[in-house]
């Protein structure tokens, strides 16, 4: 008998080898044996099991070890399988997805030794207040009894949906059950675990799992996972396809934050899995936010969701909202900050209140470009500009650098085209580098810092930013969207969104919605106490979105953006599924997926099934890394019927690579 197999770390190819007598007896497809490969032993999971040797074998092949258990919860083979038809994965995929994380030793033996965080020890509990005891009394049978029950918690801003999931981690844990907690940010899930670990001290073991726990701290989770003691694991992608026998909660919070999707192919989506994998276990599912998405509130209005709301502030109240036009030049203090939002950062700042403000946009500017000629610096291996960075150390742009490949060089001399003198470059735009060197020029009596991808990136920096204005160490904090998730800063009295409509018009059919959820979100950490909140929303144009922010009338804003839906017949109406074609050659990569194209909707016509087919397209940033890039879309009544159609693709005709993404919205 010969097995092949893929791997669960290191070589990405499928290898065969042979099945000794010893092995023999019940090994099948999906199942976990260790194999040789040189002088290591590697787990690996069988893909194809064959009592013919395989013809074209240039070397002599080796037996496998030994079969080994991953984990023996046939509930978790079954999510794992689900999840690759969902994605046209084999299924391996995501058994290794986890293992990378984790060592070849503890996948073996199924524990390590668990390392509680050490913590203070939190001395008071907040009294729930009516709304909160209602939400908890209504999903805690659920948690007791395991019972598929999925719930939107729509809790305005800081109403206090962190203590309805702490209760009901509690009561979960009371019946032998552990508990996945999703955020959407590594820096929330950071945070959230210090939390966590401060509130179930002594009680519950809470571990944080995702890239940038610590590799002895992965191992300790899938010990820990193993175990069949309640445990907490909190992270962004990773936790949702741990194997966690006694899982009896997931919750997700943010649920409608973009962070959930991932950036890389197959670009799995946590939300939906974990919708998923609650279904399979049958265990309650948690969604929580202030701002829902559009697809979850519709869930709720065609009964697939139950709803529990948290309408009030637990202490405070709504912030006052205050637009302001960007457009009129006399009245600004400088070209980003105008007289009002001058005025207002004075007064906060001579009560000893606290300022954050907000824009969606990291770098120093937008983009470099020549006043001779107009030519922009552009990325060698993307198809985009570079945005000039501005170094740790530099007093002045010292860097172009791509967003979307990290590659990086220094400002040219003179332009590429027109050879005309760097020194007449004009920078476009503006960042969050740029921002706080304007905010201290104009304020600098004040201690102001900025917040954003590039200092979340190192971890200790970012921690230290976030806790230094817990203190009131910051009296101005400047960021992107980061700042936006789930931060209670309960002196903050005053947000500044410094360009509202940067984002509005994003060439997707959610960028309204998008930007509704990140403008009052960020709007939100304002007012979060006694103190008085207010909001100021400077804008180039007068958008109606912008006198909708009230979150009270945020569900009036979702109904009207689904009756738009509805009737161009997008999601949550249908299913909305990518097919990305990617290859080196842009005339190859071209070709392919015009065929690919034409022979999808060929195979919908021959099986009769209602797909319309879109594409292909050159997307805005249609080179990456060197890699070209095109479109195809697919709209379907359901999923199943995309499924029927590229049952019958046959991605292997193609010298292009073929991704397929479903789209969820």
């Amino acid at each position: 008998m010969f097995v092949r197999v893929f791997l669960l770390r290191g070589w990405r190819e499928p290898l065969w080898y042979r099945v000794p007598e010893s092995c023999a007896a019940g090994l099948a497809r999906g199942m976990c044996v260790r194999v040789p490969l040189r002088a290591e032993v590697i787990p690996a999971v069988v893909t194809d099991v064959s009592s013919i040797l395989p013809k074209g074998l240039a070397f002599k092949l080796r037996d496998i070890i030994d079969i080994i258990s991953l984990t023996s919860d046939e509930r978790f083979k079954s999510f794992a399988e689900k999840a690759a038809r969902f994605y046209f994965r084999e299924q391996h995929y995501f058994f290794r997805r986890i293992q990378h994380f984790l060592t070849a030793d503890v996948v073996d033996k199924g524990s390590s030794k668990l390392e509680v965080l050490s913590v203070e020890v939190e001395k008071k509990r907040p009294q729930l207040t009516p709304a909160q005891l209602d939400a908890v009394e209504a999903i805690a049978p659920a948690c007791e009894s395991s019972k598929f029950y999925p719930t939107l918690l729509h809790g305005v801003t800081g109403s206090g949906k962190t203590e309805v999931y702490r209760r009901l981690i509690e009561i979960t844990a009371k019946s032998g059950k552990s508990t996945i907690l999703l955020l959407p940010e590594v820096s929330l899930a950071m945070q959230f675990t210090s939390l966590a670990a401060r509130a179930f001290a002594n009680k519950i073991p809470v571990f944080g799992f995702h890239s940038a726990s610590k590799k002895s701290d992965r191992a300790a989770v899938f010990g820990a996972a193993q175990s069949g003691e309640p445990v907490i694991i909190i992270g962004v992608h990773l936790p949702i396809f741990l194997p966690i026998p006694n899982l009896g909660l997931i919750i997700i919070d943010e649920e409608h934050e973009q962070g959930y999707q991932e950036k890389k192919h197959p670009r799995v989506n946590s939300k939906e899995m974990a919708l998923m994998r609650a279904k399979i276990y049958g265990i309650p599912i948690v969604l929580g936010s202030a701002t829902p998405s559009i697809a979850s509130l519709h869930g709720v209005n065609n009964g697939t969701l139950k709803c529990v709301k948290l309408p009030e502030r637990f202490i405070g109240d709504f912030p006052e909202v205050i637009r302001v036009p960007l457009r009129h030049r006399e009245k600004r203090r400088s070209f980003w900050i105008t007289n009002e939002l001058d005025r207002l950062i004075k007064d906060r700042l001579e009560k000893k209140q606290q300022i954050i403000l907000f824009l969606n946009r990291r770098g120093h500017c937008f983009f470099v470009q020549c006043k001779s000629c107009g030519e922009s610096v552009v990325c060698p291996h993307c198809s985009v500009t570079l945005t000039p960075h501005r170094t740790r150390t530099a007093t002045e742009n010292s860097e172009l650098r791509c967003h979307y490949c990290d590659y990086s060089r220094d400002i040219p001399n003179e332009c590429c085209k027109c050879s005309a003198s760097g020194k007449d470059f004009k920078f476009k735009g503006i960042g969050t580098q740029q921002l706080i060197t304007i905010i201290r020029d104009l304020y600098p009596e004040a201690r102001a810092e900025r917040a954003d991808f590039d200092t979340a990136s190192r971890k200790k920096e970012w921690v230290e930013t976030i806790d230094k204005f817990s203190r009131g160490e910051i009296d101005i904090l400047v960021g992107t969207q980061i700042v936006t998730k789930g931060y209670h800063f309960p002196n903050v009295t005053l947000v500044g969104v410094i360009w509202a409509d940067l984002n509005l018009n994003m060439p997707i059919f959610n960028a309204r919605e998008v930007a509704m959820q990140k403008l009052i979100q960020v709007a939100g950490r304002s007012g979060r106490s006694l103190k008085k909140g207010l909001v100021v929303i400077q804008s180039m144009v007068d958008d109606p979105l912008f006198r909708s922010l009230d979150e009270r009338d945020y569900v009036k804003f979702c109904n009207r953006e689904l009756e738009i839906r509805k009737n161009a017949w997008y999601p949550p109406f249908c299913r909305f599924v990518q097919i990305e074609c990617r290859g080196d050659e842009s005339q190859q990569v071209e070709q392919d997926a015009d065929v690919a194209a034409d022979l999808l909707e060929e195979i919908s016509e021959q099986q009769k099934i209602a797909i319309s087919v879109f594409g292909p397209v050159k997307p805005a940033v249609h080179k990456v890394q060197k890699v070209e890039i095109r479109h195809i879309f697919l709209k379907a009544a359901t999923f199943d019927e995309v499924h029927q159609v590229l049952r019958h693709f046959d991605f292997n005709n193609f010298s292009s690579q073929f991704f397929v993404t479903p789209t969820v919205g």
